[in-house]
C-alpha cells in the first residue's frame, strides 16, 4: 500500500487532535489513540509504517487484512490491535485510528 502522509499540515493537525488528542470529534467523542503518539509528526510517521509495512497478507499467522474501498482507495486493518489505515491509490494518508471489531473494518469500505 503505498502512502506518503498526509496532504498537508492541516489534515495532520486535525486528525492527531481527534485520535489522540481527543478534541474534534463531536459531543461525547473519545480518543482513539489516545496518549500513544507526542507529536503529530510522530502520528503521521506511525501511519506511514503501518501503511507501507510489507508481508504476507491474510496468511495464516498475519492478522493484517488490506482491501480496495468502493471509492478506488486502500485500507489495511491489524485484527490483532484495531490498528486501521486508509490512504488514496496515489498514497495520500486519509485517516489512521483504532477500529477494533470487523464490522467497523468492513463499513471503511464504503467510508473511504
Amino acid at each position: 500500500m503505498k502512502c506518503n502522509g498526509f496532504r498537508d499540515s492541516t489534515a495532520r493537525n486535525k486528525h492527531y487532535k481527534k485520535h489522540v488528542l481527543g478534541k474534534g470529534g463531536g459531543t461525547g467523542w473519545v480518543a482513539d489513540m489516545g496518549g500513544l503518539y507526542l507529536s503529530a509528526a510522530s502520528y503521521e510517521q506511525a501511519a506511514i509504517t503501518f501503511a507501507t509495512s510489507g508481508g504476507a497478507f491474510h496468511a495464516f499467522n498475519n492478522p493484517i487484512v488490506e482491501l480496495e474501498t468502493a471509492h478506488g482507495n486502500y485500507a489495511r486493518w491489524n485484527q490483532n490491535t484495531g490498528e486501521f489505515v486508509a490512504a488514496t491509490a496515489d498514497g495520500v494518508l486519509l485517516t489512521y485510528h483504532i477500529r477494533n471489531d470487523a464490522s467497523k473494518f468492513q463499513s471503511a469500505v464504503l467510508e473511504y
